[in-house]
Order: C-alpha cells, then structure tokens, then sequence
C-alpha cells in the first residue's frame, strides 16, 4: 500500500511539473506574439531559445 500512494504522488507530481511548464511555455509563446509585431529580434531570439529548451524539458519528463 506505501509503494502504491508513493507511485501515485510521484505520478502527480509528474504532471504538475508539466502542466506547470506548459503554463510557462504558453506565456512564452503569448509574449513571442505580441513582440513580434515589433522589431525587437533580440526578444524574440530569446523567447524562441525558452521554448525550444522548455519543449525539450516536457518531453524528457514525459519519456521518464
């Protein structure tokens, strides 16, 4: 019964991680829309770089 609560809140915590970094993900992606309408590439550079790193964070905890 102990392996089987522990399974469950490793799982919980599992998708609280990634509902979080989706949360996270999607203010990157809102902000990446509204500065691109302005020619400031260095945002926009850095927004694309926190995407990218933060899609590769959900699919490895995903894969695990």
């Amino acid at each position: 019964m102990n392996i089987f609560l522990t399974d469950i809140s490793y799982f919980n915590g599992k998708w609280i991680l990634m509902l979080l970094l989706f949360i996270i993900f999607l203010i990157m992606f809102i902000i990446k829309r509204y500065k691109g309408s302005e020619k400031d590439t260095l945002t926009n550079d850095d927004v694309d770089f926190m995407i990218k790193k933060i899609m590769i964070i959900m699919v490895q905890i995903r894969n695990n």
